[in-house]
Order: C-alpha cells, then sequence, then structure tokens
C-alpha cells in the first residue's frame, strides 16, 4: 500500500498498518518510488517549486530534484529524482526508517526500470548500488524486513557477475506487470508479449525469488488465460487490474 492512503484517510500510518494486521494481512509492504517525488509527499517542500516576485525558487531544491516526470504539465505533481545522488540515498534511507517504526513489514521500490532511459553507461549499476543500500538499511532496523523490487524485469541482464549477484541476494521478489499480455488501451490492442521479458525474468527464477505478476486488461477472457499463464511458469497472480476500453 502507498503511505498516502492512511493519510487521505485520516488515520496515522500506524494505526493503519496495525488495523491491517488485527484483520489477518500477515504482511502489509509499503510502495515507495526509488526514482520519484510526488508533491504530497512526507518529503516534498511546496518552497522547492515556489517562486519568490523575481521568479526565483523561495528556497533551493535539494540537488537530488530533477525536473517534472512528463512534460506540458501546467502544474506538474510529479519529479524525477537523480537515484544516484547521494543525498537522495541518504532521504530513501530515512524514509525506511520511519516505515519501519510504522510497522511495515517490507516495501516495494518502484521505478526501478528510470536507468533504462538513460545513457550513462553507468545508470543500471548505479540504480543497482541504491537498491542494495536500501535493502542493508532497511534490514539493519529489522532483520526480516521484506524488499521487493518493480519495473526491474531487464535489471539483472544488464549487471556484471558480482553485482548482479549482490543485487538478487539484497531482494526477496519481483513485482512484474502486463507480462503476459501488453495493454495498449483497447480489447483489440492486447496482444502477448514477445519472450524477452520471460526470459528476463527467468534471472530472478534461478536465483529462487518470488515473481509476482499484475495485468492490465480490457479484455474478461483473458483473465483466467492470465491467472493460468502465471501458474505455468511458477509466477504468483496477482488480481488483474481492469484497463483500456472495449
Amino acid at each position: 500500500m502507498s503511505p498516502a492512503d492512511s493519510a487521505s484517510s485520516g488515520q496515522s500510518q500506524t494505526q493503519t498498518v496495525s488495523g491491517l494486521h488485527e484483520q489477518g494481512v500477515r504482511r502489509v509492504v509499503a510502495l515507495l518510488s526509488a526514482a520519484r517525488v510526488a508533491k504530497g509527499d512526507a518529503i516534498w517542500s511546496d518552497a522547492w517549486t515556489a517562486t519568490d516576485t523575481e521568479n526565483s525558487p523561495s528556497s533551493a531544491p535539494p540537488k537530488w530534484l530533477l525536473p517534472a516526470s512528463g512534460s506540458g504539465q501546467a502544474a506538474p505533481t510529479l519529479y524525477n529524482a537523480a537515484y544516484w545522488d547521494a543525498d537522495w540515498r541518504t532521504t530513501l534511507q530515512s524514509q525506511l526508517s520511519v516505515l519501519s517504526g510504522e510497522g511495515y513489514d517490507g516495501v516495494c521500490l518502484s521505478d526501478c526500470d528510470d536507468f533504462s532511459t538513460s545513457t550513462d553507461p553507468k545508470a543500471a549499476s548505479d540504480m543497482a548500488s541504491l537498491i542494495v543500500v536500501l535493502a542493508n538499511a532497511a534490514r539493519a532496523h529489522n532483520k526480516q524486513f521484506i524488499v521487493l523490487v518493480s519495473d526491474a524485469e531487464l535489471l539483472p541482464e544488464s549487471l556484471g557477475g558480482k553485482q548482479r549477484r549482490d543485487y538478487l541476494s539484497a531482494i526477496d521478489g519481483i513485482v512484474a506487470h502486463d507480462v503476459f499480455y501488453e495493454n495498449q488501451g483497447s480489447a483489440a490492442a492486447e496482444s502477448q508479449t514477445s519472450s524477452p521479458t520471460l526470459l528476463a525474468l527467468s534471472l530472478y527464477r534461478q536465483a529462487k525469488k518470488a515473481i509476482m505478476v499484475t495485468q492490465t486488461t480490457s479484455t474478461p477472457d483473458k483473465v483466467q488465460s492470465f491467472v493460468d499463464s502465471a501458474r505455468k511458469n511458477g509466477f504468483l497472480p496477482g488480481e488483474p487490474v481492469p484497463g483500456g476500453s472495449q
């Protein structure tokens, strides 16, 4: 769950997590972006983007804050973060400490595919290094803390031998999206994805990591096909997400 969910309900995150545990939920995992920050996040300051009478930022933003994600937005709410920056790593480590203290059993790091859009040859290495640092920091507070990654299907094959082993050793599993069908906004556009995604996930399977898959679909008859395909490949199928138009 996203920590923002509990804030919108008026409950503290500690109350929300405790309530889920009381309802029988064994593991409550928080969603935390490895490469994005949104307005409204606990670490966000409006002063970073507010301007004074001379149209200058009223407070200098941190060096890790990059331009807004996406283009053409009059009032952007989502910004990129320099995942290779040491201060950004420290910021995320502090966030993990807070989440652990609030009772979360783990974290799912999202936006781990940001390295794939970079021309920096060290991009994949930097992302993997960040994930390993965060996993080690989280388990310094709680040895049983779960660390999952999302959007990271292609990361292991982009790493050298030792760093790949270190990365796979640091995480507990991956959440992969739209593995079997590529959703392009309509039922007619849904088609089976090519094998590279499954081949990439095989590196996680060889490392005996949990692989959870989700599927966005606007075609009801593909739901059972998705579940069957997931189980056939030894994956844990998540609840299909409605999407697109029919």
